[in-house]
């Protein structure tokens, strides 16, 4: 390694958080002029998905990847807003916003491009990634969510191991390299 030059070296890390302490091995030190700066990601993760299934296949997926980030589940878009304004169920939350939606398209109450349309319309959330995780293959689906404001779009792979492999590279991207303002 040559000085000045960044490498990224892989630490492990406690966090400990409302009496609770995860331990976590995907967090990224930076060694940087013989630095180190600590990046500690521990924003939640907001998941909106109908599906049952899906959302147990996400979470495994996440939860491999060691990210250490806690996976807020919405079933549906009136739900994830509910996570996002404090309402409901979520009313005491204390949590920050999160680091990034996963956020389906076709579910029950309010559909997905409502909710992104919703979110970016807010100062508050409208810096917030969203990537649009959906089965639909509909490319009028997908203009209305860039047209909305998606960050992404992703279409649900039909192999799990392929589905897995995805979520796990969206959260590396916007868990561990994405940098937000």
């Amino acid at each position: 390694m040559t000085k000045g030059q960044p490498s990224i070296l892989v630490c492990q890390i406690t966090l400990c958080r409302d009496n609770a302490c995860i331990v976590s091995t995907a967090f990224f030190c930076k060694l940087v002029q013989n630095q180190l700066f600590m990046k500690a990601i521990i924003k939640n993760i907001l998941l909106v998905d109908d599906s049952e299934n899906d959302v147990k296949l996400i979470k495994a997926a996440l939860e491999e990847a060691h990210f250490g980030n806690e996976i807020i589940v919405a079933e549906d878009g009136e739900e994830a807003l509910d996570f996002l304004y404090k309402r409901g169920k979520f009313v005491n939350d204390s949590s920050e916003d999160p680091v990034f939606i996963l956020l389906d398209i076709k579910m029950p109450l309010m559909d997905g491009i409502e909710v992104l349309k919703i979110i970016r319309a807010d100062d508050t959330f409208n810096k917030v990634p969203v990537i649009m995780l959906t089965s639909s293959r509909d490319s009028g689906d997908m203009q209305a969510c860039y047209d909305s404001g998606a960050n992404s779009f992703v279409v649900k792979p039909v192999n799990i191991g392929d589905f897995m492999m995805v979520v796990k590279e969206l959260g590396q991207y916007w868990v561990v390299i994405n940098e937000r303002p």
